[in-house]
């Protein structure tokens, strides 16, 4: 409902969606022009997935991240326990057995 008055109409549900869309594709298109990139080129490298990295940087700053919200947010409660994800220094792709690599592919 807006405001109160009535149901909102498929039409204007439509136009929202629309002016969004538009919006994301002038972005995209505003990037490559002033990169030579944008987003859908080059998500798959920032997440990691392609080529695999498991230190890309998406992951690297989710991880960093996850630690110390986690702790911002329990920093009242009492008889918390808080946990931060870290990467091994000597972790490598190399410790993956067959089937681990096979998994990720």
């Amino acid at each position: 409902m807006r405001r109160g008055e009535r149901e909102a109409k498929i039409g204007c549900h439509n136009r929202i969606i629309r002016a969004a869309w538009e919006l994301y594709l002038k972005r995209e298109v505003d990037d490559y022009r002033r990169n030579l990139s944008n987003a859908a080129m080059t998500s798959w490298e920032r997440t990691g997935m392609e080529p695999f990295n498991p230190r890309c940087e998406g992951w690297t700053q989710g991880i960093e991240t996850f630690g110390s919200k986690d702790k911002i947010t329990n920093e009242n409660k009492e008889n918390k326990m808080h946990y931060e994800i870290k990467v091994r220094t000597d972790a490598s792709e190399s410790d993956l057995t067959e089937d681990q690599r096979k998994l990720l592919i």
